[in-house]
């Protein structure tokens, strides 16, 4: 997967914080033809059936959304439940979990956006 052309990346994991989860997912619903420099990653044992039902049956259609059918961008739970914000500024990139305990970031990732 590509990453050239963008500057944010959501990556939604298939399980972990529930209300976290479905919190990105409603960001994502709201805001889903306003990403133009951002990148959808869904990951884990997820089907493409259920990310339509919640999402909408044209989510997969959209250029910046990438299912990670091999998981590759599965986070170990050890580290994280929570879905996570990735700022790619050229080389660099900083994390930033969609947590309780970063109550904002959603919020900040609309904001960078320009939303």
């Amino acid at each position: 997967m590509r990453t050239e052309g963008f500057k944010y990346v959501l990556v939604l994991p298939d399980a972990g914080c529930l209300s976290c989860i479905d919190s990105a997912e409603l960001f994502i619903k709201e805001n889903k033809e306003n990403f133009n420099l951002f990148k959808l990653i869904f990951t884990g044992k997820i089907s493409p059936k259920n990310i339509k039902n919640r999402l909408g049956s044209d989510i997969l259609d959209k250029p910046y959304v990438y299912f990670d059918s091999i998981n590759s961008f599965r986070v170990d739970y050890d580290m994280t439940i929570y879905p996570l914000i990735i700022y790619l500024e050229d080389e660099d990139f900083s994390f930033k979990e969609v947590s309780p305990y970063q109550s904002g970031s959603l919020d900040s990732l609309k904001f960078v956006m320009g939303l």
